[in-house]
């Protein structure tokens, strides 16, 4: 091991070139209306050349601190989608099946999800109040044409109301001068709460939101200039102590949408239950074709 960690310190960290310092001291918090949307999935079973999925998403809404009922109810939907040679189909019939950048199929129910995630952000941002912030799950950015779409229609929505849009992205490959940015924008500023702009090679700001949080995210959004005014928006929801420094709207917002192992594991029971009654033997017989690994995981062969 200690030979690939060398690897990576020559390769990465020999570089002495410091970071520009593009740091800016974040405002005091300011209470506000935000809303969250976030989705959840998961492959409830394999067929080799299809895949069922559950999808889900969801939305909360506060005010001033306040958890606040929402007027979208949260979505879930089972999902098939049929890769055929180069050509796919699906089960959502107003969805055009766009999967060319996935490398596997089973990555294109998280494609769909992004779809569906942004569709909700859509219907959730037309009774948000002036002013207000809405926060998605991940970076305002495109896996294909439907998506690139229904972004262009979510931006001049939120021109429109007066609404800041903002992704938040958990996890940032992003490098300068050969160091994750995330990293070094930490180990230079490990305290206070700031924000750093511009990001070399990106169009991000990456934030950091609390004083004792450990942590940065990267947030990307139609406009930098509105987005920094929602910033301390965003911190003051950042202070719950189970993920301090960590919007909690997202975070109660992931636990909504997200399907637990638990809720897999009973959707697979209740696949089997269908699959019995309805006689459709054919779907035991598919999972023939990927399910090996998941049998020597369990160990049932030695």
């Amino acid at each position: 091991m200690i030979k690939a960690l060398e690897f990576l310190k020559n390769k990465l960290y020999s570089n002495n070139k410091k970071i520009a310092d593009n740091f800016h001291e974040l405002n005091e918090s300011e209470p506000g209306y935000v809303s969250a949307i976030d989705g959840g999935s998961c492959i409830i079973a394999d067929g080799g050349c299809w895949v069922l999925a559950k999808i889900k998403t969801a939305s909360v809404h506060y005010d001033k601190g306040e958890r606040l009922p929402g007027k979208e109810k949260d979505e879930e939907v089972y999902y098939t989608v049929i890769k055929d040679k180069n050509e796919y189909s699906h089960s959502i019939n107003t969805l055009k099946p766009e999967f060319n950048n996935v490398r596997e199929l089973t990555e294109a129910p998280a494609v769909t999800m992004k779809t569906l995630e942004l569709r909700h952000a859509l219907k959730v941002m037309k009774s948000m109040p002036q002013g207000s912030l809405l926060l998605i799950d991940g970076l305002l950015k495109s896996d294909n044409e439907g998506q690139e779409a229904l972004l262009e229609r979510i931006k001049k929505e939120s021109e429109k109301k007066g609404v800041t849009v903002m992704g938040l992205a958990k996890t940032f490959r992003h490098a300068v001068n050969g160091r994750s940015v995330i990293g070094s924008l930490i180990k230079e500023r490990p305290s206070g709460k700031w924000y750093y702009e511009p990001v070399e090679d990106s169009d991000c700001l990456v934030v950091k939101l609390h004083a004792k949080s450990g942590y940065a995210y990267a947030v990307s959004s139609f406009s930098h200039s509105e987005a920094k005014k929602a910033l301390p928006l965003l911190a003051y929801y950042s202070t719950d102590p189970a993920l301090i420094g960590y919007p909690y709207p997202l975070l109660k917002v992931d636990r909504d949408a997200r399907v637990s192992s638990h809720e897999k594991h009973l959707e697979k029971n209740r696949l089997r239950i269908i699959c019995k009654k309805n006689k459709l033997d054919f779907i035991e017989y598919d999972e023939k074709s990927t399910d090996m690994h998941s049998l020597i995981d369990k160990q049932k062969y030695r």
